[in-house]
């Protein structure tokens, strides 16, 4: 990886990473003589599928690409207004490396966002939101994770049926039971004292 601003020299700071943080290549220093800047970065993909490549003039970003493919990207932005003709400022090349496939619980926390976007957008309020997976998701600590912080349940098919968080509420099975109590019993909570003595007693 290489980077060179036209017609100014950079200071090389690293020459290949495999950080997925934003990490500084090259860096410049000097005084601003005109309105806009461009860097040309020549980069090599190896094992990650993309890198995205940041532009920052005095620590603000003026522009950001995302790289798929090995080869030469030009990033560049307008300079900062406050930059006075004459004062030197920094201008910096940060990178970070994509991961080669999003995870899971990344990918199921995108979905459960978008459901929320739909049902925004739509104007009303839905009792429950489900993610319906063709499968059981490899990251299972995600399903209780999404369901806590975002209210949307996930389940998914299995060889006998279905499986996953609030199954009989998604499928209608209330079975004369308040909701509450299908919730708790899909969710794997203990019912309540006060549940329990109202049940008859069996003998």
């Amino acid at each position: 990886m290489e980077a060179q601003v036209r017609a100014l020299t950079m200071a090389t700071t690293l020459t290949s990473t495999s950080s997925t943080t934003l990490t500084r290549i090259a860096w410049a220093s000097f005084p601003r003589w005109g309105s806009t800047v461009s860097v040309d970065v020549v980069v090599t993909l190896s094992s990650a599928t993309s890198f995205d490549v940041l532009l920052t003039a005095d620590g603000t970003q003026i522009d950001l690409k995302t790289i798929t493919a090995s080869g030469t990207v030009t990033v560049s932005g307008f300079l900062l207004p406050a930059w006075a003709f004459g004062a030197r400022k920094v201008v910096e090349v940060l990178v970070k490396v994509n991961s080669g496939s999003p995870s899971v619980a990344g990918t199921l926390r995108e979905l459960a966002c978008q459901l929320l976007e739909a049902e925004w957008s739509d104007g009303q309020q839905i009792d429950d939101l489900f993610l319906v997976l063709p499968k059981e998701p490899q990251d299972l600590w995600a399903v209780r994770a999404i369901k806590e912080i975002f209210g949307v349940s996930i389940i998914w098919k299995t060889d006998g049926g279905w499986d996953g968080l609030s199954v009989d509420a998604a499928l209608g099975r209330w079975r004369g039971r308040t909701r509450n109590e299908v919730l708790r019993q899909a969710e794997g909570s203990p019912r309540s004292p006060e549940t329990s003595s109202r049940e008859p007693s069996r003998t």
